[in-house]
């Protein structure tokens, strides 16, 4: 509870900075709203869904979707650090590229540190080349909240 009581406390520090592309007479539902894919592992799954809800109803026109993953490569493991590269990418392949939207964003932790690689040796940009999105790195939610209030000001201009 105290962690979604710091988001909540980020978020609401940050709202000034969240555009509002909506009326106030128009319904919420009917704006088209920026999406971001938000990977992590299996384990975090409640979190990450409770935090991108949170998200999602704070910052008008954002659509933060959580995608949780297992690894293939380790085999059955739930943690978001021993995701890899292609871990992501067979979870992400079949999804439409309109459907992924803004940007995936990769916690840190997955990558190997101070590096953009991922434990798999597969380059964040290759990645992003396969994926045909763009892919951003953050360490927590304080930075996925501030990357996702960077990324949506441009699709709303």
């Amino acid at each position: 509870r105290l962690f979604l009581d710091e988001v909540d406390d980020v978020l609401s520090r940050h709202s000034e900075l969240a555009k509002n592309p909506v009326d106030s007479g128009s319904f919420q539902d009917d704006v088209m709203k920026t999406r971001f894919i938000w990977i992590n592992g299996m384990l975090a799954k409640p979190t990450v869904e409770a935090v991108a809800k949170r998200v999602n109803d704070k910052i008008p026109g954002i659509e933060l979707v959580p995608i949780c993953l297992d690894s293939l490569f380790w085999g059955p493991t739930n943690v978001s650090g021993l995701l890899t590269g292609n871990d992501v990418y067979q979870g992400l392949r079949y999804i439409p590229r309109e459907m992924l939207g803004e940007a995936v964003i990769i916690p840190s932790v997955m990558l190997k540190d101070g590096e953009d690689v991922f434990l798999d040796d597969m380059h964040i940009a290759e990645l992003e080349e396969k994926l045909g999105v763009a892919c951003v790195k953050d360490w927590g939610y304080k930075e996925i909240v501030k990357s996702v209030l960077i990324l949506q000001e441009p699709c709303l201009l």
